[in-house]
C-alpha cells in the first residue's frame, strides 16, 4: 500500500498512519519519512525525528552532521536562506567534529543559529543531502492505494 497525495504523487510505501500522522518508506532513496496532515488547515508537512543538522561552518553550509545514531534511515530538515534542504545520515562510524552552527527545523522559519558553546565538539555522523522523489507542496487530501 502506498500513500498518495491529491495529485497522485507517490509519497512512499505506507508503514503506519492514522489520526493525521503517517510514516512511509521511500525505496528510491532508502529513507523513512514522517508526514503530518492538518485537517482544518488542509496542509501536509514533512516532520523529522532525526534532529537538527549541525555544521562545522558558522553559516550552516558545507557538510551536515547528525548526532542521532538511532535515526540512520530518517530525514533531517534544514530551512535556510537557500531553501529547504533534506539530509540523511551516512552509514559510517561517528567522527568527532567541531560544530559551529545548526538549523533547528522545527521553528518553521529560515534559521541558522550559532552552536551553543561553539565550537562544540561531539561525535557526529556525516549526512548527505537528498532530493525527495515528489514535489511540494504536498496536495491535500492524502489517500492510500495499492501500487
Amino acid at each position: 500500500m502506498h500513500l498518495l497525495d491529491a495529485k497522485g504523487q507517490d509519497l512512499g510505501i505506507l508503514i503506519s498512519g492514522g489520526g493525521g500522522g503517517y510514516n512511509t518508506f521511500l525505496p528510491s532513496i532508502g529513507v523513512f519519512l514522517d508526514l503530518n496532515s492538518d485537517d482544518p488547515d488542509q496542509t501536509v508537512n514533512i516532520q523529522s525525528d532525526a534532529g537538527a543538522p549541525h555544521f562545522t561552518s558558522t553559516d550552516c553550509t558545507g557538510t551536515a552532521y547528525n548526532p542521532n545514531y538511532g535515526h540512520l534511515m530518517q530525514v533531517s530538515i534544514a530551512v535556510l536562506s537557500s531553501g529547504t534542504h533534506y539530509y540523511t545520515p551516512l552509514a559510517v562510524a561517528p567522527q568527532t567534529e567541531s560544530l559551529n552552527s545548526y538549523s533547528p527545523y522545527n521553528t518553521g522559519n529560515v534559521s541558522c543559529l550559532p552552536e551553543p558553546g561553539a565550537p562544540y565538539q561531539d561525535a557526529m555522523i556525516p549526512m548527505k543531502e537528498i532530493t525527495l522523489p515528489f514535489t511540494q507542496p504536498i496536495a491535500w487530501p492524502l489517500h492510500v492505494a495499492e501500487n
